[in-house]
């Protein structure tokens, strides 16, 4: 309330949650007491983004322009529930497609939850029905899957996201946690500098304050500025996250 302007939140959507559409009407309402900007999903706490619910949510997020951010990058944060049944929402399966039918599934690793529910053509569904969702695909794939796409390793989160953004024009991604990684935004600067779709809808990140955990926060961030240079930074922190927000 007191800086209406300056902070934007987003609404956790999560379709495990009964509530979750009354509660979506109700914060996205005029008079609603609180006034949110746009939605935030998380699938590896365990649903796939075309979970029937948040197509609800989609189609209504896509006709009143409200912009939407989803994880996809690795499952550090996931469900406890190591087997899941009857997963409702567009399930892909090789040599088959996707198939729109409730799917069970068992986890062990860490890995099994980020490859199953964070995979970036889960929303290959959800963009086919709603072309004009403004989306951002969060963290370009994550450290691991930059890691494979440098050492050119073909099945790359990174290359799977950019073929989507060249697919549908309301898509974004953003690029934050990873940057503590030199060879990793060194590339991205090259891409900035190659690709003008790449240059105009990469965004700085919503968890850049994560590297923290890599170390000294202002030198990691400083350094990564110094390196992208004045204007790319404009683009990826101003211009192009006002578009994504804004329309």
């Amino acid at each position: 309330d007191k800086y209406p302007d300056r902070i934007l939140p987003f609404f956790a959507a999560d379709p495990n949650n009964p509530g979750m559409k009354e509660l979506f009407l109700k914060v996205f309402s005029q008079n609603g007491k609180y006034c949110f900007f746009g939605v935030k999903v998380y699938p590896s706490l365990g649903y796939l983004p075309s979970h029937p619910g948040l197509m609800e949510l989609f189609e209504i997020c896509e006709a009143k322009n409200i912009p939407v951010t989803a994880h996809c990058s690795g499952a550090l944060i996931h469900t406890s529930q190591k087997r899941i049944m009857d997963i409702p929402g567009y399930h892909y399966s090789p040599g088959k497609g996707f198939l729109n039918k409730p799917e069970s599934a068992s986890f062990s690793r860490r890995k099994d939850y980020a490859e199953y529910f964070n995979h970036p053509r889960n929303w290959i569904p959800v963009l086919n029905n709603f072309p004009k969702l403004r989306l951002n695909l969060a963290h370009f794939g994550g450290d691991a899957e930059w890691d494979r796409f440098l050492k050119g390793k073909g099945d790359n989160w990174v290359s799977r996201i950019i073929d989507l953004m060249e697919r549908y024009d309301h898509l974004y991604t953003d690029f934050s946690y990873t940057l503590y990684k030199r060879p990793f935004y060194n590339e991205l600067k090259n891409l900035f500098l190659q690709n003008k779709l790449l240059a105009d809808r990469v965004l700085y990140g919503s968890d850049y304050y994560m590297i923290v955990k890599e170390g000294f926060f202002r030198t990691l961030r400083v350094n990564f500025n110094i390196a992208m240079g004045d204007e790319i930074m404009a683009k990826m922190a101003g211009e192009n996250a006002g578009r994504f927000l804004f329309g």
